[in-house]
């Protein structure tokens, strides 16, 4: 073969080549370009379906709130149904309405109710209302006779100026309560505290004090009722004797025993004097020694249907002088019902005692929906003749 001749093969080889070569260049383009279109066809799809997914899903959610609005609509309807057949324990929403209403008191006028927000601190109270003249109180109610009271929130009432200032030396408090289903555990109670002039909000955020510091203030109480169906106490918390005296009956324990100024068989549940089952009258008198502010003691009286039974606190005088200061002062009447799994100082059957309430008893207690006061009145003591020892004999003579 002739050098031109392998000149010309081998040129023709190299274009050869060439064309090869660009040959491979133009399919790789067309791989990578049909590559990069699958690509973004998939991507424009994927976007496709997730909207799709997100609008199929939010159709979902929308059907599924429906449905849910309308089993829970119906399970509202239900429950109120069933809560007004209950008197409402709780009202709309949780919180007590800030207002009961106003009672009338025979011999004072018209007083307003405010109603406690909290119970115990962090704790919302139950609701209290009035119901044909009656004070109603649910399971951890309670409210204080004031002034005045705002509707439109809890807070606008809460100031000690705003609760009454109840003056009750040389007078008689008056009023019907009926606790029929307060059993064991369960404490249906009107009381005589200080928070007319308590300096302190307390952790109730509304100036409430006692004698327990429940809301983180302590106070001079005076307890006219604590009871249930089988015991009822009146205490006398002056701040300073060790145990605070009480009368009434019920309470104890292995060690102790409460007070017992009348027995089972004279109040309680079916008993023959009062019985708890009934309404019953409570009468509070406030007698002072004559011509003075002092207390010459604080008698209790409970009656029904003609039958009555009475306690007096005039033993207990170291109390009564305390008291009799706390009183000139005035204080604020508060009404409550409350429960306790501990009630035994009120309720518990003293050593060798069956006729109260049992450790068990209270802490599986059944307490009644609601309790009610009624019927108040004030009236001023007639003046007593005080004989504190023999009339000196003025005369003598013989027949």
């Amino acid at each position: 073969m002739s050098s031109s001749s392998l000149i010309e093969e081998s040129c023709a080889s190299s274009a050869a080549e060439d064309d090869w070569a660009e040959l491979l260049t133009l399919m790789e383009e067309n791989e990578l370009e049909e590559s990069t279109s699958r690509e973004k066809k998939a991507g424009t799809n994927a976007v496709r379906w997730s909207w799709l997914h997100a609008l199929v899903m939010s159709v979902a959610l929308l059907g599924l709130c429906i449905l849910m609005g309308v089993v829970m609509g119906n399970m509202r309807s239900s429950g109120r149904g069933r809560a007004e057949a209950r008197l409402a324990l709780w009202p709309e929403p949780l919180w007590s309405n800030p207002c009961a209403g106003s009672i009338q008191v025979s011999g004072l006028g018209t007083v307003p109710l405010i109603n406690a927000k909290y119970n115990l601190p962090s704790d919302p109270a139950g609701n209290v209302w009035m119901e044909d003249a009656a004070v109603v109180i649910a399971d951890k109610g309670r409210t204080y006779w004031g002034t005045s009271c705002d509707t439109s929130g809890h807070q606008k009432n809460f100031h000690p100026s705003g609760y009454i200032e109840l003056h009750l030396l040389g007078k008689r408090l008056e009023y019907t309560t009926d606790i029929n289903g307060v059993q064991c555990g369960c404490n249906a109670a009107l009381y005589l505290v200080s928070m007319s002039r308590s300096p302190w909000q307390s952790t109730c955020e509304d100036y409430y004090c006692d004698a327990m510091s429940i809301c983180g203030v302590q106070c001079h109480e005076i307890d006219l009722q604590e009871a249930n169906m089988r015991a009822f106490h009146s205490t006398f918390h002056d701040l300073e004797s060790v145990s605070a005296p009480s009368l009434g009956t019920g309470g104890g324990g292995d060690t102790f025993t409460g007070p017992r100024d009348f027995g089972s068989t004279q109040y309680g549940e079916g008993s023959s004097c009062i019985d708890t089952r009934e309404k019953f009258r409570v009468s509070v008198e406030f007698p002072v020694h004559e011509g003075t502010e002092e207390l010459k003691s604080i008698d209790i009286t409970l009656s029904q249907n003609g039958c009555s039974v009475r306690s007096s606190a005039s033993k207990f005088k170291d109390s009564l002088e305390v008291l009799s200061k706390v009183l000139k002062k005035g204080m604020t009447p508060v009404m409550s019902y409350w429960r306790d799994a501990n009630m035994m100082w009120l309720d518990g059957n003293g050593p060798d005692e069956v006729d109260y309430c049992t450790e068990d008893m209270d802490a599986n207690s059944t307490c009644a929906s609601t309790v009610t006061f009624t019927d108040f009145a004030l009236s001023t003591l007639e003046p007593r003749i005080e004989i504190d020892q023999p009339l000196p004999i003025l005369a003598t003579f013989s027949s």
